[in-house]
Formats: C-alpha cells, structure tokens, sequence
C-alpha cells in the first residue's frame, strides 16, 4: 500500500512539472549611459549585468502551472532613451508576499545595460536579485530571498527582509555612501585592499568582523564596531538582526 502511495506521488509530481508552461523572448531599446531604470517584480529573479552600448537588452522568461496562468502574467515594459521600467503584473489572486494557494507562476529577467546606468529603484517580493559590474547608483529592496552585487560604485543601498547580502565594492569615492541591511540573514561585504572608508556594522543575534586594518572610533564588542580604513573617506553601513556581518579583502 505504501509503494502504491509513493508511485501515485511521483506520478502526480511528474504530471504536474509537464503542465508547466513557458514563455520567453527578449528585446532591446536604446538607453542613455546614465539611464534610469526601475524593476518592481513578485515571484522570480532579477539579474542585471553591463555592457558598452548604448542600449539595454531585456531578456522575460515566464512560467505558469497553466496556459491560463501564464497569459494572466503581464510585463509591463516602457522604455525611451532617459529611462526603462518593467513592472510585472501578476493575476488579482497572487497577493504578493501572501500566496492564495498554489504554484501562481514566476518571472525571471535579465537584463544587460550600460554601466554608468542608474539602478533607481529595483523591487522583489520572493526571489534573489544579483547585479554585476553597475557602476551607477544601485537601490536594491528584497522581501524573501537574497542580493548579490559586484562591482559597485560610491553609491548603494541594498536591503531584504529575509535573505543575506553579499556587496563587493573595489574602491568607492571619498563621497560614496554603501548601506546594507537585513533582519534574517548575514552581511558579506568586500573592499579593495587600498580602499579608503568609515565603516560601521551591527547585529544582534550575531558577531562582526574586519579582515582590513581598521582604527576603530569606538570601543569594539561582538555585536557590533565602528572605525576608519585607510584614511576614511566613503561612509560603508552594515547593520543585521539575526546573522553575522563581515567585512573581507578583495
């Protein structure tokens, strides 16, 4: 009775991911180098990469349980030389970070966009977003899932509810500000080993620590330090609730 049971599973398992229906294509719209670009997404991905041209590729993948499914998944797509937002519309009974119930579908993006482009405002409810190589200022807000950026410039704020953090950073400018933060997941940021900065991280269900050399402005304690690399300079904030916060060498 019990093979019965686990062969009527698979069974009904295997059935249920070949009704799984997809939709993709891609297009391309010129962009300013310094652009402004803005995702809000719900169930998915975000990845964004750079590229020398003047112009953003978009790449949409959707996936539904169902044919129904996925045509009620919309990607709004507006874009002109200053500016590109995609918004995805997910149907009236996926209520965000609330599911009514079900596998509602997912949308995946990728894009690829100058490397000066302003990342302004980028939204995930439930998935990871990951960035490589935006030199311009980047806006990250996550709900459930995690961020990954590399290469960032002087300008950053990258936060998520439930997810870690990841930010590699060479060498931001004297007047850069870098702010990361989570309440449920750790913090990993990585400097260039001549970077200058003032540096602060928190935690409380956690520890910190400093691969670099750091002249601390304030006596130091498990949860938390606060000090000068190099000669100062960009204000780097690192601050979690529930996780470690660290800080290493590129």
């Amino acid at each position: 009775m019990l093979l019965r049971f686990l062969s009527l599973g698979l069974m009904t398992a295997g059935l249920l991911r070949a009704e799984t229906q997809q939709e993709s294509y891609a297009e391309t719209h010129p962009l300013d180098a310094h652009g402004q670009i803005r995702i809000d997404d719900t169930n998915g991905s975000i990845a964004i990469r750079t590229w020398s041209r003047p112009e953003v590729s978009i790449q949409v993948e959707k996936r539904a349980p169902s044919e129904d499914r996925l045509k009620e998944i919309q990607v709004a797509i507006e874009a002109d030389p200053r500016g590109l937002s995609i918004r995805v519309i997910f149907p009236h009974h996926f209520l965000g970070w609330l599911w009514s119930g079900g596998d509602e579908g997912s949308v995946r993006l990728v894009l690829t966009v100058p490397e000066s482009a302003e990342l302004n405002h980028v939204s995930m409810t439930n998935g990871s977003v990951t960035i490589e190589g935006v030199r311009g200022a980047v806006d990250v807000h996550v709900v459930n899932g995690g961020v990954k950026a590399t290469g960032l410039g002087d300008d950053a704020d990258l936060s998520t509810v439930n997810g870690s953090i990841r930010a590699e950073a060479a060498a931001p400018g004297a007047g850069g500000h870098l702010h990361f933060s989570t309440i449920n997941g750790s913090i990993t940021v990585l400097l260039g080993k001549g970077a200058n900065a003032t540096y602060s991280a928190s935690t409380i269900n956690g520890g910190t620590s400093c691969a670099l050399p750091i002249r601390l402005t304030e006596e130091r304690h498990r949860h938390g330090m606060q000090g000068v690399i190099g000669t100062g300079g960009a204000s780097i904030e690192a601050s979690t609730v529930n996780g470690s916060v660290r800080l290493e060498a590129l």
